[in-house]
């Protein structure tokens, strides 16, 4: 199912669809990230303005595991490209069933937010734990694919896209990293910890290892996560495995 669902969301023919997961010098890239984060099997979902007027969007809980889940939090902040939140909400003790998915919150159209802006989505225990995180880019021009009566996959009369060109000139942000490795068996275990000191959300940040100051990326690797987004005071840890030899 995993496997179909990557396929049907990357939509591309292979070699393609492959080269977008992992490359043919075996680099992990962004889909590779955005197909593990999206087929987490306990996650939390952001719907887009998706409802018929477009004025309201869903916060959807998801549990694809056998086992019930209760006592959830779930949380939502609009953020600008700043770093500052114009909108933020949250719902306590959520249950999602055994393979179900649950609406956790609706949330309005903020229309004073900036052109693009980021929704953070948080889902916590009961003991305040992180289960899942998500943050996506979103503009407040939407895709205009034309009349109703043409929005379907074979005729459409496209006007515009979404505007995200904002993202191009965000500020920078003041990235700090700290590493340690530890070594069993022939491999490498690198711990990766990035501190956001500004305001400023680091967004879509790629860490990578490198053999030495002015080498090549270490490859075949295995990250945890990467493409990361780091809002403003608060830090990330990475992990990262590869093989000693290749050091």
């Amino acid at each position: 199912e995993h496997k179909m669902t990557m396929y049907w969301m990357l939509n591309s023919h292979w070699p393609s669809f492959f080269g977008h997961i992992i490359d043919y010098y075996l680099k992990p890239g962004g889909a590779y990230f955005g197909a593990k984060k999206g087929l987490r099997p306990v996650n939390i979902v952001f719907d887009y303005y998706a409802s018929a007027d477009r004025t309201k969007a869903k916060i959807i809980v998801v549990n694809q595991t056998l086992n019930p889940l209760s006592d959830l939090q779930a949380s939502v902040a609009l953020v600008d490209l700043n770093g500052a939140v114009k909108f933020a909400t949250k719902a306590t003790k959520l249950s999602a069933p055994p393979n179900s998915s649950v609406v956790a919150l609706e949330i309005p159209r903020v229309r004073e937010m900036a052109p693009v802006f980021f929704v953070r989505c948080q889902l916590r225990d009961r003991n305040q734990r992180l289960l899942s995180e998500n943050v996506y880019w979103h503009s407040n021009t939407e895709d205009d694919l034309g009349p109703p009566e043409k929005e379907n996959a074979f005729d459409a009369s496209l006007v515009h896209w979404a505007d995200l060109t904002a993202l191009n000139t965000m500020k920078s942000a003041r990235l700090s990293l700290t590493g340690s490795t530890k070594q069993a068996d022939g491999w490498l275990t690198a711990t990766v910890t990035l501190k956001n000191e500004s305001t400023v959300p680091a967004f879509f940040v790629r860490a990578e290892i490198v053999d030495n100051p002015e080498g090549d990326e270490i490859l075949p690797i295995t990250w945890s996560d990467n493409y990361v987004t780091v809002f403003g005071g608060e830090s990330i840890a990475l992990e990262a495995r590869y093989r000693a030899a290749d050091s």
